[in-house]
């Protein structure tokens, strides 16, 4: 039990406690009608995460997702984190901006011996990409593919030096798996 840390309605000016579910019951006493593994919720901080994947999974399964509150005690102190609450879940891969800048110089047609090279057939194919600018549109891909695979949804800008009369590629464009074949290939 405690004081009130916030308002309570009706009577926002008259003080009042708050209480836990297992001491209402017990001060009732009477016998607490819920099921055990509520009553492990009941003493849980209620605060939630608001990474939109909670909702996705709700809606997949029409489950509430229990991974998205705060695993401390209710009223606890605050943890050293933004919100200053302790979650289970974990978004480490959550949606950016990102920006490549990119070298299109001459130097960037150097095939370095064979070692620097695209790793892709699709970009071979243009003819011009078996070379260091190839290699860098597979790495720009793979990366790309590995955040679209972890459900990241970033906005992604391309930078192209020397600047051209159009030195962007791509200006905040959604990301996806066709991103190097639709914007930078045709640059």
């Amino acid at each position: 039990r405690r004081h009130q840390r916030k308002e309570y309605k009706p009577d926002p000016d008259r003080a009042k406690d708050e209480v836990t579910h297992n001491k209402f019951w017990r001060r009732k006493k009477w016998k607490d009608p819920c099921i055990e593994k509520r009553l492990k919720i009941f003493n849980k901080c209620n605060f939630a995460c608001t990474h939109p994947s909670h909702k996705e999974e709700e809606s997949k399964t029409g489950e509430e997702d229990e991974t998205k509150y705060c695993v401390e005690n209710l009223w606890h102190k605050d943890c050293n984190t933004d919100t200053k609450h302790h979650f289970k879940c974990s978004h480490p891969f959550s949606n950016a901006h990102v920006v490549f800048i990119c070298d299109i110089s001459g130097s960037m047609s150097l095939k370095d011996g064979g070692k620097s090279k695209a790793e892709f057939r699709w970009i071979n194919q243009c003819g011009r990409l078996d070379n260091r600018l190839g290699a860098l549109y597979s790495c720009i891909h793979k990366f790309i593919d590995l955040r679209t695979t972890k459900g990241c949804n970033d906005t992604v800008t391309v930078v192209m030096t020397p600047p051209r009369p159009h030195a962007f590629a791509a200006e905040r464009v959604v990301a996806d798996n066709n991103f190097v074949r639709n914007h930078l290939l045709p640059f």
